[in-house]
């Protein structure tokens, strides 16, 4: 993994970004799966930028007013060092870089004291603890961060989620060989899975199959649940549960993206299971022609929200030719292509980043236009990887063939 040099670096590029006098951010803590197990433990992506901890409950805090820095350990009973094991303080601070660790109360003890009545605290906190947009619950370490640091701060909090944003969206040479590992990784599944096809049954098998090719090939798994839809469950556009038989005639749509490290891939691709009819071809060529044409957009200085408006101009124009687009053009593309074209890769699948100011190189971007029917039994998308390079882009998938047979 990274050396500590990459997060004293990130640490140092938020303190000189931000207008603030201390900075504090909070992990994810360990959510209730059942009984007294827990899910998977998923770090929040920005408290990893900093420190490179996949630790639970801990706290992160810059004193930009002192020049120091330190880590305050997850609260702990004792029990849990007999089951779990203890927390190797000195695997801490050589994986972080961050000199100082403190217990969970001692460490709150001296951010009290650090926090002075007009010292101004920037933080991430949630909006709330329900997203209603999708159906989630805010992890719960984070509500319990917000009220402690509500009551120390005040009103004395700056929101720096932009500062982030805007630092993670430009990936080092190191982060970009990460995201080229997990591309690769994905490309491999894809390559293997084209060869064996005929030998699945279900989308399952499909699923199953590329969940072994990913980790013999050393991926840290999925990058997010994957999507295998066969058919009119292609025209889900988030279609998850890939447990359908797969039927002669039909279309495969396929979204997954291997983790290598902490970093995501995010690649689809749709393929026919047999010839092809006219209509399908027809809705590829069209599903192409926006892949090109955004292709074609990007170079250093596009502006994504602008970009944006390009390619739905131009996928309109292939709306109509398919005979979808009727008087409410709006109306309609938004029914048959609701989503938008291009979103930032890399830590995070949908990664942190600025869609108003001017691209710059080695940013990392997906490209993935697609034409969902559901009437017509037809969802085709084709995603790919897409690195920012001086003078254009790079596309990292390249080598995944996009036709349908």
């Amino acid at each position: 993994m990274f050396s500590a040099k990459f997060y004293k670096q990130n640490r140092s590029n938020v303190s000189k970004t931000t207008d603030v006098d201390i900075i504090v951010l909070t992990a994810n803590g360990l959510v209730q799966k059942s009984a007294d197990t827990t899910f998977k433990f998923k770090q929040d992506s920005n408290f990893w930028y900093l420190t490179g901890l996949d630790l639970a409950e801990a706290t992160v805090v810059i004193n930009k007013q002192t020049n120091t820095e330190y880590l305050i350990l997850p609260p702990r009973l004792d029990h849990r060092d007999m089951w779990e094991g203890k927390i190797d303080e000195s695997e801490v601070i050589t994986n972080s870089g961050i000199k100082t660790v403190y217990a969970h109360d001692a460490g709150w003890d001296v951010l009290k004291k650090d926090i002075t009545s007009n010292a101004k605290v920037g933080t991430i906190l949630p909006a709330r603890s329900y997203e209603p947009n999708y159906g989630m619950y805010i992890n719960p370490a984070k509500l319990v961060f917000s009220k402690k640091i509500k009551r120390l701060a005040g009103k004395n909090i700056v929101d720096i989620r932009r500062n982030l944003a805007v630092l993670r969206q430009v990936k080092t040479t190191e982060e970009i060989s990460y995201i080229k590992n997990a591309v690769n990784i994905t490309a491999d599944g894809f390559f293997e899975l084209r060869k064996n096809i005929k030998n699945m049954n279900s989308e399952k098998d499909i699923n199953i199959f590329l969940t072994h090719e990913f980790a013999l090939k050393g991926a840290n798994g999925h990058a997010y649940n994957p999507i295998i839809a066969s058919g009119k469950n292609a025209a889900t556009i988030h279609y998850e549960k890939n447990d359908a038989p797969l039927s002669h005639g039909s279309l495969l749509l396929m979204d997954v993206g291997a983790q290598y490290g902490h970093y995501a891939a995010d690649i689809s691709r749709t393929w026919s299971l047999g010839l092809p009819t006219k209509r399908q071809q027809q809705v590829f060529d069209a599903v192409y022609n926006v892949r090109q044409y955004a292709l074609n957009l990007l170079k250093p200085g596009v502006i994504l929200r602008e970009y944006e408006k390009e390619v739905r101009t131009f996928m309109n124009s292939q709306l109509d030719n398919l005979g979808l687009i009727g008087k409410n053009k709006s109306e309609d593309q938004i029914k048959y292509y609701p989503h938008l074209t291009s979103h930032f890769l890399g830590i995070d699948v949908h990664d942190a980043g600025d869609y108003d100011t001017p691209l710059v190189a080695n940013t990392v971007l997906t490209v993935e236009p697609g034409i969902y029917i559901p009437q017509e039994n037809i969802g085709i998308r084709i995603e790919d990887d897409v690195l920012i390079t001086p003078s254009g882009f790079n596309n990292l998938s390249d080598s995944i063939p996009t036709h349908l047979v």
